[in-house]
């Protein structure tokens, strides 16, 4: 049946359809779960779930709502710390469900129960309370600092555990105050850094600093991860003891039992620093439970120390189990005396101790590498740069941070010049480097690289210590409790160190080295005289064969003859810069070391020999376009003017990218000996010199790959090493230097660097304009720290210097003083070369040199031509040893390629006799040993804007080279040839025989220049036509084999010429040619004696021809031979007739402007048949020789003797190269018959063979 609902219920219904159907709903029946919400102190999201439970849609709202306390009733407010996902919505009979997300980074620690959500429907409201902890993120550790009477510093970290970074202040608490009533810190009281913020797991460190005494006083840091107070509190007077460490920290093991082994202790130390025996007891006390002993041993617990002495105290945990680990929980008390006690506190650390061991690296060819304990670091006579490899061999679960230290920390001259890393760890995990012994666990290992500098070694065999001790993980305490390892340093120092002698050979036969030999200080040995190179005596083997002098011959020269191409690589980075400003005692300005250093690098070209050619440059930061300040040259001049003139603006000294640039500048040194350039002609020494702080951070190329492409180069490297802030890395520095055959130096302070490079003695002499002819000039400069005094006195009396003004005074730090030399020509007696010199000693407090004045006389001996001065002093420490290096040149039995062995003995100033040696690869070239070689080389034209004359501004500058002299030589004839390229504008043409011009001297520090009085001296006789001639007693003949330079040549006057080069859009270059006289060399064989002549091969010469110097905007060398092989197989017979007359016209080669063209020069008149028939004819004299002549005619013929009449009206009777003078020839034929007639035109100079022309005429 059906059920009948009854007649109420539809009268209900009725009711209910009309309330809809007229706009009044019925109540929202919501069901609201749960009642409260908590995000607790972890969760960031919380669920509300809604419920329709009514039959009908409801809508609701919601909206955040607060309250006062927990009885204040709840209010409409905005909470920022959460938010809802929706903040209304339609129910139907499905489930609706809100979302509420917390945000911790808004509130600061604590519990927050005072906010909540009101949802509301029709006639519906529910209040739902939201809650959230977050937990503090703050840590302060210690909590209470103990200190001493009188301190007024003392420093907490703040440590951040939360998940974001935290920001934290700190402030002060008055006695009793709460800290919500915190105040500022006082005015005397600082915290650095305060504010502050700690990032995400980090931590802080702050320094707190007052000047005022005060008692016990708290300090509150406030963040909005919680809040911490440190407890500051002071103990009392401890009068005549000294104990350290000021906070100790004890670290143990979880264990216990029977069985459970002793803790590790930590160490305090009880110093009497007074002068009587002092008493003292030690009390630990736990302040979490005043009455209860911490399980915490202190032994000794009572002593008495006498003065000076330092007592050891172990402490230790003594029961794990009883104790709590962390800051603040216990104080250890030192007592001494009626009042005096010292509270320190005691952190304890739950560990698992690390055991260090220093090993052997590991093994690269087993498959299980185990540790191998080392305690010595043997680096014997050779070795600069050993590693270990610092190991954990405790528990697995232990960590190691180490640091290590040694003897030579902070000493300004350190054996033990470099240890990296000074501190790591070794807690990766899972390890890769040792397996431990009988295991298979394999943990990690962190290598340390020491580094030694034999140079500051004073005994022959030193010892030092190094120490590998446990750290905390920040570094600011010592792990007392884990036992350091200790390893001992043993350096032995050679007998002699033979420095870069590399192998050079050269036709014919010629082995060539260049080095620097090294005494058991590690000092260079000296070379520069006869005396010292008599202390130095070789002994070469040749595939262990030695060699017998007696067989063949050798030569042991100074550095005098040397041809060097340097670059000087100066530091302009950010680091150079700044070197120096944080100086505590005497910090210098920014650009103050640089400035320093720029003036040190001047003085630097002023030491060098003036054939050495320099390159400047620099570096400053990564990807530079260009690093060159100027390029190779010999003129000092302009090479210093470029470099005063050099700046960077302060914002572009960036980053380092050293072995960048030390790349660059060894391609570069390579390219000015290009590939074809024969040996002896390219470079003796091809070196960079580079400052650096060893800190590269922009390189491409690294350390290795640099040393690698010098070395293929034959370049060196000369590191000069500072440390502008942290200790210097000199590992790759040095082992670059050695690996190349330079040198590594070390500043340390950047102030050294001027030391090294410039002056390293106080007094430097300086050039001076002078005013009056007679008169010559320096300046007495002080490169030091204090008033220098000198005083100048002539080595020897010479009576043609009238005056030395002043003789002596002092010169103020920075300052200088001006010397004035005065000449009297006429008191100069006649000297035989017309020139007479005098050497003036410099003496002072610091530092000696030498002035030699030179003065030039006329040929009358009395008429001034020149007066010049030079000036040394003691150059930095790099020069005063290069400048020492040696060259051994020996010609070798071999005729192949082998192995060679050079034994060095010294005798050192005691007599003592030290050797050693040097071992290489070597390469020997054959050829004819009386073919002598001559070179010439140029670094080009140069641009100086501070000449003083407009023929000095542009100029260059040429040196003639012997690299090879045969034996007997004791005279050298030459001619050089200045001739223009055949493209050369009309106007340059022009120019250049307007005003340039070329002369000659005698190579300074060259081959025929000496300082020993007892040898006869070379002498320059110049000739017309740039003939030179140099010659010496025949018995001063040079040593067989000596190779370096003869003559330096001086072009000048070159301004116009460039300029018109310029204008019309052509190169400018000078082509420099040649000659050399092998006539004066034929010796042949005669009764009782073999043939004794020699000859040289010469830039177009026989074996070159055409080779000119080309003198132009880039370096050029030319060679005596085109090719090796040119030398090799070079045959002539140079005594044969004719044999120097290539071309075979009749005119020596030494005069034929063409000697390997047979139609040129040509004939001297013309033309070349002269025909009178008409009447006079015009004869033309053209002087197409290299030789200026005089010059006569005279017309021959005994059948018409006296009807010849020459006209020289006009004609000059002198021509030079390239003149021409014409006269008139005519003949009276008065009665002669009808016929033709010949006469013989004869033309007489005082240069050449006589010249016969025809003359021819006609009578009808």
């Amino acid at each position: 049946m059906r059920f009948a609902k009854p007649r109420w219920w539809a009268a209900i219904g009725a009711v209910a359809v009309l309330a809809v159907l007229t706009g009044c709903p019925p109540t929202a029946r919501l069901e609201v779960l749960p009642a409260a919400v908590s995000f607790g102190a972890d969760r960031a999201e919380v669920f509300i779930t809604l419920r329709n439970l009514g039959k009908l849609p409801a809508a609701w709202t919601m909206e955040e709502v607060v309250r006062d306390n927990a009885d204040a009733p709840w209010r409409a407010g905005e909470v920022a710390w959460f938010a809802a996902d929706k903040a209304d919505g339609t129910l139907g009979t499905e489930l609706d469900r809100l979302t509420l997300t917390a945000d911790r980074s808004l509130l600061t620690a604590g519990n927050y129960e005072n906010a909540g959500i009101r949802v509301a429907g029709r006639n519906f409201s529910r209040i739902v309370p939201v809650s959230i902890s977050v937990e503090p993120t703050l840590e302060v550790v210690p909590s209470r600092i103990s200190l001493r009477p009188g301190t007024r510093t003392a420093s907490f970290t703040v440590r951040n555990t939360g998940g974001s970074g935290l920001a934290w202040s700190v402030r002060f608490l008055e006695p009793g105050a709460a800290p919500d009533a915190s105040v500022p810190l006082p005015a005397d009281m600082t915290a650095t850094p305060n504010p502050g913020t700690t990032a995400v797991g980090g931590q802080t460190r702050v320094e707190l600093n007052w000047t005022v005494d005060r008692g016990d006083f708290r300090i509150l840091v406030d963040s909005p991860g919680g809040q911490a107070v440190v407890q500051v509190v002071f103990g009392a007077a401890l009068p005549g003891l000294e104990v350290t460490p000021e906070n100790l920290t004890l670290y143990y093991q979880n264990s216990s039992g029977s069985a459970a082994p002793s803790q590790p202790a930590s160490k305090l130390y009880i110093k009497n620093i007074g002068a009587t025996a002092r008493s003292w007891n030690l009390s630990l006390s736990d302040r979490n439970n005043p009455d209860t002993a911490p399980a915490i041993s202190a032994t000794p617990g009572l002593g008495s120390t006498q003065p000076g002495e330092t007592t050891e105290v172990l402490v230790r945990v003594t029961d794990p189990a009883a104790v709590t680990a962390g800051s603040g929980n216990y104080e250890l008390a030192v007592r001494s005396g009626a009042d005096g006690f010292l509270l320190i506190p005691v952190t304890l650390e739950v560990v698992s101790l690390p055991v260090i061991v220093a090993s052997e690296p590991p093994n690269p060819v087993v498959d299980r590498p185990e540790v191998a304990a080392l305690s010595t670091l043997d680096f014997g006579r050779d070795k600069f740069v050993m590693e270990f490899w610092v190991v954990n061999t405790g528990p697995l679960s232990s960590d190691l941070f180490f640091q290590v230290t040694h003897d030579d920390q902070e000493i300004a001259t350190p054996l033990i010049s470099s240890v990296s890393p000074l501190r790591g760890d070794t807690n990766e995990r899972p390890g890769q480097d040792f397996f431990l012994f009988g295991t298979n666990d394999r943990v990690d290992a962190t290598p340390v690289y020491v580094t030694v500098d034999r140079s500051v070694m004073t005994e022959d065999v030193e010892y030092r210590t190094i120490t590998i001790e446990a750290w905390n993980q920040d570094y600011t305490a010592r792990v007392d409790a884990v036992e350091p390892w200790t390893i001992e340093v043993r350096v032995e120092r050679p007998p002699l160190t033979v420095e870069g002698a590399i192998n050079r050979s050269r036709p014919p036969f010629l082995s060539k080295f260049l080095f620097l030999l090294r005494d058991t200080r590690g000092a260079a040995i000296p070379t520069q005289t006869p005396e010292d190179l008599s202390k130095i005596d070789f002994d070469v083997a040749e595939d262990g064969i030695a060699l017998d002098w007696n067989e063949t011959t050798r030569n042991l020269t100074g550095p005098e003859g040397i041809k060097a191409n340097i670059v000087l690589l100066l530091d302009y980075t950010g680091s150079m810069y700044n070197a120096g400003t944080s100086d505590t005692v005497a910090p210098l300005r920014p650009g103050e070391a640089l400035a320093q250093v720029k003036e040190a690098a001047l003085r630097f070209l002023d030491d060098l020999p003036a054939s050495h050619r320099v390159s400047l440059m620099y570096y400053n930061d990564r990807q530079q376009l260009n690093r060159v300040i100027f390029p190779f040259s010999t003129d000092r001049g302009a090479l210093k003017a470029a470099l005063r003139d050099f700046r960077i603006s302060p914002a572009f000294h960036g980053t380092s990218a050293i072995w960048d640039a030390v790349v660059e500048a060894v391609q570069r040194l390579a390219a000015e000996d290009p590939p074809e350039t024969l040996p002896f002609d390219d470079a003796d020494m091809r070196a960079v010199i580079f400052i650096t702080d060893g800190q590269d951070n922009s390189s491409v190329s690294d350390a290795g790959a640099a040393a690698s492409t010098a070395k293929d180069n034959r370049v060196r490297l000369y590191p000069l090493g500072y440390a502008p802030k942290s200790p210097l890395n000199t590992a790759a520095l040095i082992e670059a230097a050695n690996t190349t055959g330079g040198h590594y130096y070390g500043a340390g302070d950047v102030r050294n660097l001027t030391a090294l490079l410039g002056n390293r003695r106080s007094l430097v002499l300086e050039p001076a304009e002078s005013v009056l002819p007679e008169e010559v000039s320096f300046n007495i400069v002080n490169a030091g720290g204090a008033p220098l005094a000198w005083n100048a006195a002539l080595a020897e009396a010479r009576p043609w210097i009238t005056s030395v003004v002043p003789d002596s005074g002092i010169a103020p730090v920075g300052g200088s003083s001006r010397v004035t030399v005065t000449v009297n020509p006429a008191a100069a007696g006649a000297p035989p070369l017309n020139n007479v010199r005098a050497v003036l000693n410099i003496t002072s407090g610091d530092g000696q040199g030498t002035a030699t004045v030179r003065m030039f006389l006329g040929p009358d001996d009395v008429t001034l031509q020149d007066l010049s001065v030079t000036l040394d002093d003691e150059p930095g420490l790099v020069w005063s040893e290069l400048r020492n290096q040696v060259v051994l040149s020996y010609v070798t039995p071999r005729q192949s390629a082998g192995n060679y062995t050079i034994r060095v003995n010294y005798t050192q100033p005691n007599g003592d006799v030290i050797t050693g040696f040097f071992q290489e690869d070597g390469l020997f070239f054959p050829g004819d040993v009386r073919a002598g070689q001559l070179s010439m080389t140029t670094s080009g034209i140069t641009l100086d804007p501070d000449a003083a004359t407009v023929d000095e501004a542009v100029r260059a500058e040429a040196f003639l080279r012997a690299d090879y002299v045969p034996r007997g030589v004791s005279q050298f004839r030459v001619r050089f040839v200045p001739q223009l390229p055949v493209d050369a504008p009309p106007a340059a043409v022009a120019a250049f025989a307007a005003s340039f011009s070329l002369d000659a001297e005698l190579a300074p520090d060259g081959l025929l220049v000496s300082t020993d009085a007892f040898t006869p001296a070379w002498r320059l006789v110049k000739g017309q036509d740039h003939v030179y001639t140099m010659l010496t007693e025949q018995s001063n003949y040079l040593p067989y084999g000596v190779s370096g330079n003869l003559l330096r040549l001086r072009l000048t006057g070159l301004k116009g010429y460039v300029d018109a080069c310029n204008a019309a859009g052509v190169d400018p270059r000078v082509l420099l040619d040649m000659r050399a006289e092998n006539q004066i060399y034929v010796r042949p064989a005669g009764p009782g004696r073999p043939s004794e002549t020699v000859f040289f091969l010469y830039p177009s010469g026989p074996a070159a021809p055409d080779r000119p110097l080309v003198v132009g905007e880039v370096s050029d060398t030319a060679a005596a031979a085109r090719t090796i092989l040119d030398l090799v197989t070079f045959s002539i017979n140079p005594e044969a007739s004719g044999a120097w007359d290539r071309d075979e016209d009749g005119l020596p080669d030494f005069q034929d402007p063409a000697p390997d063209n047979p139609s040129l020069p040509g004939l001297l008149t013309f033309p070349s048949q002269v025909n009178v028939t008409l009447g006079p004819a015009t004869v033309t004299v053209t002087n197409n020789r290299l030789d200026t002549f005089e010059w006569a005619v005279a017309v021959q013929s005994a059948a018409l003797a006296g009807r010849f009449t020459v006209d020289l009206t006009g004609a000059a009777a002198v021509l030079a190269p390239g003149e021409s003078a014409s006269f008139k020839i005519s003949v009276d034929k008065t009665g002669l018959p009808s016929g033709n007639y010949e006469a013989a035109l004869l033309l007489d100079t005082d240069a050449f063979a006589t010249e016969q022309t025809k003359v021819v005429f006609s009578v009808s």
